[in-house]
């Protein structure tokens, strides 16, 4: 597929901002360049790098949420060791009633 702005030979690139609002996959490419402009790379590399450093810093958004929950219900226990980080373990006594919860797809009583 041609580019619209090749930079090989330093060409001027033509400002030509979309009227439609970016894709999401769009968006985490720029976002990824906005925090760092002078971030270069290759095909290979914002697929294996720059994405997914972007889906893991999303997905601890989510699981962090998760298991704030899942504490807040009593489902997981959390605590915190001498190294400062938070650790969580399922609620072993809750353990039938966490699997029938899983099963039925209801909701669950805390």
């Amino acid at each position: 597929m041609a580019s619209a702005c090749y930079l090989g030979g330093l060409t001027q690139c033509v400002n030509n901002v979309p009227s439609e609002p970016p894709e999401p996959l769009t968006k985490e490419i720029l976002r990824s360049w906005l925090e760092d402009p002078e971030k270069l790379g290759t095909l290979e590399s914002i697929v294996e790098w720059w994405l997914l450093e972007e889906r893991i810093r999303q997905t601890v958004v989510e699981v962090r949420a998760a298991l704030e929950k899942l504490v807040a219900t009593g489902i997981v226990v959390q605590w915190q060791e001498a190294d400062g980080r938070d650790y969580f373990r399922l609620n072993r006594d809750r353990k039938d009633e966490i699997r029938a919860w899983i099963e039925s797809g209801s909701r669950m009583e805390s």
